[in-house]
């Protein structure tokens, strides 16, 4: 088989095509590790839900073949987190998208709970108390003018 057809085979990088694996590669690969470990997986168990071999999942982590949109979304799946958690901006050269938006988020409500939020006000059927409610959380937010 020639170089060409096992790279596309085996999902490394192609030196014709220019598509080399690079410095955000490795930044996916390691918060896919992150995710990993942080759900007690092993990369044995992940490359069975997978379908994959365990090589092309330290091949992902380590950041020597780059990942496909499709095999990053069925991973956001298996995690329950979205794509964009798993991407960086491309910048070698400073900190992270995942970096500075996992700070950002640290004091951020979570989707689910923003959901909850949302669910609840609208179920309020009292006009005056959904007035009430929106004043509170603008006051607790440190956004009332007043």
């Amino acid at each position: 088989m020639n170089k060409r057809l096992r790279a596309a085979a085996t999902g490394a990088s192609d030196p014709a095509s220019g598509r080399r694996a690079g410095s955000a590669d490795a930044e996916i690969g390691r918060r896919i590790r992150q995710i990993r470990t942080e759900h007690r997986m092993t990369q044995d168990s992940l490359a069975e839900k997978l379908g994959l071999s365990c090589q092309q999942i330290q091949k992902y982590e380590n950041g020597t073949t780059r990942i496909s949109a499709s095999r990053l979304v069925q991973i956001g799946r298996l995690f329950n987190v979205a794509v964009s958690d798993l991407l960086v901006d491309g910048r070698a050269d400073g900190p992270s998208h995942i970096a500075r938006s996992d700070a950002a988020r640290a004091d951020q409500p979570s989707a689910q709970e923003v959901l909850e939020l949302v669910q609840a006000f609208c179920s309020t059927r009292n006009v005056d108390a959904r007035a009430r409610i929106l004043e509170m959380a603008k006051f607790l937010a440190g956004l009332d003018a007043a």
